[in-house]
This record gives structure tokens, C-alpha cells and sequence, in this order.
């Protein structure tokens, strides 16, 4: 009896001791590894497949990660499969009717990861065929947005065996792929044949292409008989939208600005008031205008008639209280303290000018009054232009005293005084661009820090262009070809098989240097 009694404390401490192995340990590694496939059923690139359900074990504890927006299942079947996890095991339930003879492929990026830190598994990819053979053929490329050249994101890819252009609007596609962080994307597995192939930014997940999401496409129809690389989509949004005001709104007592919805050729602008429009101008694309009147309206309100391209609008304008009528300066050309010597100096005014008294400003040079001369300009009469020969390394002071400029609605300006020194051309960098041969004009925009600094719109015949009086730095350029020659970037339109302009960037960029001339020669690859 004894002797049981310290058997069954001796197994009972081995199972103690046996239990307190296998705890998890604290502290060492972080485990930054992927949970690794190691069993399937059926195998793996089976042919002849009829199977209802597929497993896969895996060396450790997983969970799914938003499986149903990730999932590409390749060619489309009649539904979804089911996923679900137990344990180390995936198991994926296949819908009934499958397609005879068929390869099919479930890729599962970054869906299956483990239960501990959540490591990924980055491209899962399960291959059947339901006949004899496993089709190998594949198309690669990129997704680009045709406008900013950036790659694009989740793509849907898509081939069709049907090749009718409607046919991305009411059917699912036959074999689909998604373009990854960098605008790759790759069918794979694909039977020989002749394809048409689109790629939409599916929005709502339907397979389909609705007209607010972005469309790329190829203008042929492919013809699958090996391997095909390299494709380049061209992703954009169609313009559908109806013209209409956006935002109408004072922005002084006399002047209105009206935002649209889309360009428009010509827009007729006119008051039931019948208030003297002083100037209207508008926005380079023509999206936008501004009305300046030749009086401060005295009404609470004002109706505002647009027309133009076969669109109309009344606008009623509730004037806003209170309403600051005062001449200010908005705006100069000064470069943080200091003025280029090459250049008048410019100041920008609230509203436009119409008298200048000389004698109310001064303008001193060391110390030294000089002689300036002074005149209104802009397109709108609210620019001042100081005019004087800068000298290199004089200390400046302008004076503007009260009373010294004029609105045409009677205002005047307060004081205004400046500081500045002068900036040489030295200072400054140059450019000059050879351009490719071309057919079409194209419009070149320089780049700084994302932002447009300088455009030009150019003509079929000129060779070479030059942005001079530039800051030193980093800078990059782009090219819109400009098809229609009205001096914007269109987009495209899918079922007139029309794509949208085409953008180039310089490679790389360059860069600018004070007192030097930099020659870049531009060929379009």
C-alpha cells in the first residue's frame, strides 16, 4: 500500500513538473514570423478536382483578417466560398457548379495571419483545376492614376471573353485580379484565348463598373498566347457632372465670387438690379468667376443671372453684415523681407483701384528718398506696381500714407509701411528645357513641394522653353498633352473608347542653383 501511495505521488509530481513545461514563456523574442502552410487536402495545384471543401494546415494557431474585402477568387464563381478557422486548420467550403475544366485560383493576401502578433501571411494562393490540365498562362502591370501618374491601389482588374464594350456594366468578369500597393497586379492561371480587359476602383463591391468610379482599360482586345507583361492601366473618374453653382457667396461689399461644378465655355452674367458690372473675370480652367460691380450694392439682396452653354441659374445674394469696405493690402511680391531687383514691386488690394496720389508715398533708399514710379494694373485694377531701379545691397523703406490710393467706391487705405532689402539675379537659378518632338501642344507645369510655381501652355513648333528667375531647389516637371488645345487636362470617357490626356514627369527631377543655368532635355520614353 505504501508503495502505490508513493507511485501515485511520483506520477502525480512528473505530471506537475511535465504541465509546468509546457506554459508559455515569458520574455525573449518577439515572433515576427508568418504562420507557414505545411499540410493540404486536397493537395496544392491539384488537377481533376471535386472536392466540396479544401484544408490547410498551418505550424501554428491562425484567424482570418478581413477575408471578404481581400479574398481574389479566380475565375468568379457561382458564390463565395465559405472560410472559416479551427484551430492550426483553414478550411474553405466551395459553392456547387463549378466550371468544367476549369483552373481556379484563391489568393488570400495578408487575410491569414497568427492569433499571437498577428503576422501575415503575405500572398496565400490555393490552384485546382476541375478538368486535366492547370492553365499557366498569366498578364502583369500597373495601375496608374492617369492624372497625378501615382499607382493605384485595389484596383479591380478584370478579363472578359465577352469583348462588347457594355458588357463591364451588367456581367461579372470572367478571370480578376487587385493591384497591390504599388499598382501591380497579375492574372494568373488563365486559359488561352482573346480577352478584354478593364479595371475599375470597385466602390461598392459589385464587380461591375458604375459610372462614379475610377475605369482604366486597353483600347484592343488581347489575344492570350503566352505570357503578357508590362501593361500599363490608366486609371480616371469620367466627368459626369451636371453644371451647376457650387458656392456663390460676397467677398467685399461690391464684388461676388461664383464657384461651378465644371468648366464651362462662356457664361453670361447679368443683375435685375441693373448694377454696372465693373469687371468679371475668371478662373484659368473657367470653373469659377468673379463679379466686381461699378457701385457698392445697396440692397439687403441681390439676384444674380448666369446663362451660358445651355445652362441657366437665378442666384439671390444675401449681402452679410457687417461688411468691411476699407481699401486694405492683401499681398505683396516680396520674397519673405526682400525684393528681386529685376521686378517692380508689387502690392495686392481688397478691392480695385481707381485714384493714386505720387506725393502720399515714399519710398527711401538708405535713408535716401527717391523718385518712383507708381501704377495701377492686374486684371481686376487691384495691383500697385512700385517701379525703381534696385540696387544690390540697399536697404529699402516704403511708405504708403492714408489717403494715398483710392477705391472705386470712394475707400482709402491706412498706412502702410515696408522694410526690405534687395535680392541680386544671382541669387537666382535658370532652366531650359529641350522638348521632344510632338504633334499635339502640351501644357508644362514646374513643380516645387507638390505645388504648380510656373505654367506654361506650348505649341506644336516650339522646340525649347525657359523658366528663368527661379529660387534654388529641388524641382519637378510635367507634361499634360493637350489634345483640344484648351489649355486643361481632360479626363477620359470609356464607351467612346476615348482615354484620358496623357501626363509625363521628368524622371528624377532636378535641381537649381543661385547664378547657374541648368539645361535639362526632355525625351518621353
Amino acid at each position: 500500500m505504501k508503495i502505490l501511495q508513493n507511485g501515485i505521488i511520483f506520477i502525480a509530481l512528473s505530471l506537475l513538473f511535465s504541465c509546468a513545461q509546457m506554459s508559455t514563456p515569458t520574455g525573449g523574442e518577439k515572433d515576427t514570423l508568418p504562420p507557414k502552410d505545411s499540410l493540404y487536402f486536397p493537395n496544392n495545384y491539384t488537377t481533376n478536382f471535386s472536392s466540396k471543401t479544401i484544408e490547410v494546415r498551418f505550424d501554428e494557431y491562425i484567424k482570418l483578417n478581413s477575408v471578404s474585402t481581400n479574398a481574389i477568387i479566380s475565375p468568379v464563381m457561382p458564390s463565395i466560398p465559405k472560410f472559416r478557422v479551427k484551430g492550426k486548420k483553414l478550411i474553405i467550403e466551395l459553392p456547387d457548379s463549378l466550371q468544367p475544366n476549369t483552373t481556379y485560383s484563391i489568393q488570400l493576401p495578408d487575410v491569414i495571419q497568427d492569433i499571437t502578433e498577428g503576422n501575415k501571411v503575405a500572398n496565400f494562393k490555393y490552384v485546382f483545376s476541375t478538368g486535366d490540365v492547370l492553365d499557366s498562362l498569366s498578364i502583369s502591370g500597373k495601375a496608374i492614376d492617369a492624372f497625378s501618374l501615382k499607382p493605384m491601389e485595389k484596383m479591380l482588374v478584370m478579363l472578359y471573353k465577352e469583348k462588347n464594350d457594355s458588357v463591364v456594366f451588367h456581367k461579372k468578369p470572367f478571370y480578376l485580379s487587385k493591384s497591390n500597393t504599388s499598382g501591380s497586379f497579375s492574372l494568373t492561371n488563365l486559359k488561352e484565348g482573346s480577352y478584354k480587359l478593364v479595371a475599375v476602383k470597385d466602390e461598392n463591391s459589385n464587380y461591375l463598373f458604375d459610372i462614379n468610379e475610377e475605369i482604366a482599360f486597353i483600347d484592343t482586345i488581347l489575344v492570350l498566347d503566352k505570357d503578357i507583361s508590362n501593361i500599363n492601366l490608366y486609371s480616371f473618374k469620367e466627368d459626369h457632372r451636371k453644371q451647376q453653382v457650387k458656392e456663390a457667396k460676397y467677398i467685399s461689399p461690391a464684388e461676388i465670387s461664383v464657384v461651378f461644378s465644371r468648366p464651362y465655355e462662356k457664361m453670361e452674367v447679368s443683375t435685375a438690379n441693373n448694377y454696372t458690372i465693373y469687371r468679371q473675370t475668371e478662373s484659368r480652367i473657367k470653373d469659377s468667376l468673379r463679379v466686381i460691380f461699378k457701385e457698392i450694392p445697396q440692397q439687403d439682396s441681390i439676384f444674380l443671372y448666369l446663362s451660358g452653354g445651355g445652362f441657366s441659374d437665378t442666384l439671390e445674394l444675401v449681402k452679410p453684415t457687417p461688411l468691411d469696405s476699407s481699401l486694405k493690402a492683401t499681398k505683396t511680391s516680396l520674397i519673405g523681407n526682400k525684393q528681386p531687383v529685376f521686378k517692380p514691386l508689387q502690392l495686392l488690394f481688397s478691392s480695385p483701384i481707381e485714384n493714386i496720389n505720387e506725393e502720399e508715398i515714399l519710398l527711401t533708399e538708405d535713408s535716401v528718398k527717391v523718385i518712383t514710379k507708381s501704377a495701377v494694373g492686374g486684371e481686376l485694377k487691384t495691383e500697385l506696381f512700385i517701379d525703381y531701379v534696385w540696387k544690390e545691397g540697399s536697404e529699402y523703406q516704403l511708405r504708403i500714407f492714408p489717403g494715398a490710393m483710392q477705391s472705386i467706391y470712394g475707400a482709402t487705405n491706412d498706412t502702410l509701411k515696408y522694410n526690405f532689402k534687395t535680392m541680386p539675379e544671382e541669387d537666382f537659378g535658370k532652366v531650359k528645357i529641350a522638348l521632344f518632338e510632338r504633334e499635339e501642344s502640351v501644357i508644362i507645369e514646374l513643380i516645387q513641394q507638390e505645388k504648380v510655381v510656373k505654367r506654361l501652355f506650348v505649341s506644336p513648333t516650339q522646340k525649347e522653353i525657359e523658366f528663368a528667375h527661379l529660387i534654388p531647389g529641388k524641382y519637378d516637371l510635367k507634361i499634360i498633352i493637350d489634345e483640344n488645345n484648351n489649355d486643361r487636362w481632360d479626363t477620359g470617357v470609356y464607351l467612346s473608347k476615348k482615354q484620358a490626356e496623357k501626363t509625363y514627369f521628368f524622371k528624377g527631377g532636378f535641381s537649381i542653383k543661385a547664378n547657374w543655368e541648368q539645361e535639362v532635355k526632355w525625351v518621353v520614353e
